[in-house]
């Protein structure tokens, strides 16, 4: 049991080894889609290059998400020139998001269309429109709930955002996709399927800025101490110390008076 704690202590001490251990899984990934654009075939030639294509604008939306927001003075909120590149790349995630979701539900109630007797040459703008609308209503969310947040703050609550919303969209496709296969046809699950892509890439970007942000943590915990507000952190665990007497209610270590050794 001692042992089984010195190794939760380990890998909690300010994710230094989780972080890399994150990192390496996502480079992993990256590394096996480009493998899996290079080994493609002639036949498969498009569908390389669209592979190749999305890898790159997510990778440049990424850069753009951290680097376009700033990594210094984590502490202080952002200009608003420099708060539109995030709440931009942010928005346009969600949109695809609900743009996925909206194909999958509109595959899911397609027979109850059938039986009113709808049209079906407006669906296709309607779903249009209602990402490009979902699109600028986060916009306006992001806008108005982190515009006096400090930079740090910022970022990691929208890369929070992004990461639940993609799992509910996976976890609610994938019911949708196992119900419409079921269904005759050659290309049943076709839409509930876009809208599971959809959420994957979405779970797929958010690592890469959420890494960054472990990563960039000490710095912001060492400018919070700096500042001199009164926050200090576990030296083991990282364990917010505000509330807490002599011992880190997380991993037990002793600080301030307790860790000085008994003279007696």
């Amino acid at each position: 049991m001692d042992r089984l704690q010195r190794i939760r202590r380990y890998l909690k001490t300010d994710l230094r080894v989780l972080r890399w251990v994150f990192g390496g899984l996502y480079v992993a990934v990256l590394g096996a889609l480009l493998a899996l654009a290079a080994t493609s075939g002639s036949s498969d030639g498009v569908f390389a290059l669209l592979l190749l294509v999305l890898l790159g604008c997510g990778i440049a939306a990424q850069c753009m998400f951290i680097f376009g927001a700033g990594t210094i003075r984590l502490c202080q909120p952002m200009r608003k020139r420099r708060l539109v590149f995030p709440i931009v790349v942010a928005s346009f995630m969600f949109g695809l998001l609900g743009l996925g979701l909206l194909v999958a539900m509109e595959e899911l109630i397609e027979p109850l269309l059938r039986r009113a007797a709808w049209d079906g040459d407006w669906i296709p703008w309607t779903i249009l429109g209602a990402a490009v609308l979902n699109w600028l209503v986060w916009g306006v969310i992001f806008w108005q709930r982190y515009r006096l947040y400090p930079r740090h703050t910022t970022l990691v609550g929208m890369v929070r955002w992004l990461l639940v919303g993609s799992l509910l969209e996976v976890l609610v496709c994938v019911p949708a996709h196992i119900v419409v296969s079921r269904r005759p046809g050659c290309l049943v699950g076709l839409g509930t399927m876009l809208g599971i892509v959809a959420g994957l890439c979405v779970m797929v970007f958010a690592f890469g800025p959420a890494i960054v942000l472990l990563f960039l943590r000490p710095r912001h915990r060492a400018e919070l101490a700096a500042a001199g507000n009164g926050v200090r952190y576990c030296d083991v665990c990282g364990y917010d110390l505000r509330a807490s007497v002599e011992r880190c209610p997380e991993c037990g270590t002793a600080f301030g008076n307790a860790a000085a050794p008994d003279r007696r």
